[in-house]
């Protein structure tokens, strides 16, 4: 079942998917989220239209959810706890990355989840999962010396617990942006 379903939307479905929780979560207006999404204000208002038109969100002096539009976001609020820019010296294959904490038990492809990333244009995607720190899922010593500064950058960043995973982006900044989003909705949705 697709968890977002707007006909002639002229992105990806992952941008309304991102705009639908940053309007629920930070209340963001057409330009915060056109510059939160890296998309044109153009492609923004369009993509807010047809939202609207298919009854997701109410527009007006400030844009809010709907019922259907809270449905969806209380879907992607269960399991996303944070996203924010972070800055990162090894972690990171880019000039910015992007991470966004999330709380998910099922299972699924680290692999799969960066090839998202990619094909959004970011550089990569690191994925972390924490256990008393945050360390590589498949890895017995993944706080290798050179990850240190990093690592403990996000744990003092990230207020986490057991069995969080951390998703990074990085890239150039809109692209980065884009990989994480794709990311987080790939994952949810699968």
């Amino acid at each position: 079942m697709s968890m977002i379903e707007v006909e002639n939307l002229n992105v990806d479905e992952f941008y309304a998917f991102s705009a639908i929780y940053l309007v629920g979560k930070r209340g963001l207006g057409r330009r915060r989220l056109a510059e939160e999404l890296g998309l044109t204000e153009s492609k923004t208002r369009t993509m807010l239209d047809h939202l609207k038109d298919s009854g997701y969100i109410e527009t007006g002096e400030k844009t809010i959810l709907t019922d259907k539009g809270e449905e969806v976001f209380s879907q992607i609020d269960d399991v996303l706890i944070e996203v924010s820019e972070v800055d990162l010296e090894y972690l990171g294959v880019g000039e910015y990355a992007f991470a966004a904490l999330v709380d998910i038990e099922k299972s699924f492809s680290v692999i799969e989840l960066r090839d998202e990333a990619v094909r959004a244009g970011a550089k990569g995607l690191t994925v972390l999962e924490y256990d008393d720190g945050f360390t590589f899922p498949e890895d017995d010593d993944p706080t290798k010396e050179s990850f240190e500064n990093d690592i403990k950058h996000l744990e003092n960043y990230f207020s986490a617990e057991k069995d969080f995973k951390l998703l990074i982006s990085s890239g150039k900044e809109k692209e980065a942006r884009k990989g994480l989003w794709r990311s987080i909705y790939h994952l949810i949705q699968n």
